[in-house]
């Protein structure tokens, strides 16, 4: 398996625990689940992120999909928090 997909699996696993994230992430559809995922993987580089700046990416990436703002790549992400 991919590393990057073992990171986000890590990170969604430690976000499902917060308050809010696990009631978003259980009321939407799997195929929505997979999309995030696919993207999160894709969008992380091949080199190691910490894994504290992968999760605060995550938390980001929930951010701008509740408020319906447009994402930034985690590329971008980095540059600009």
């Amino acid at each position: 398996m991919d590393n990057r997909k073992k990171i986000i699996d890590s990170i969604i696993n430690e976000l499902n625990g917060r308050s809010g994230f696990d009631d978003w992430w259980c009321n939407i559809d799997e195929d929505t689940q997979e999309e995030i995922e696919q993207t999160l993987v894709n969008t992380l580089p091949i080199h190691v992120v910490s894994f504290s700046r992968a999760q605060e990416y995550a938390e980001f990436v929930v951010m701008c999909e509740r408020e319906e703002r447009p994402l930034l790549l985690i590329q971008d992400y980095l540059k600009h928090y």
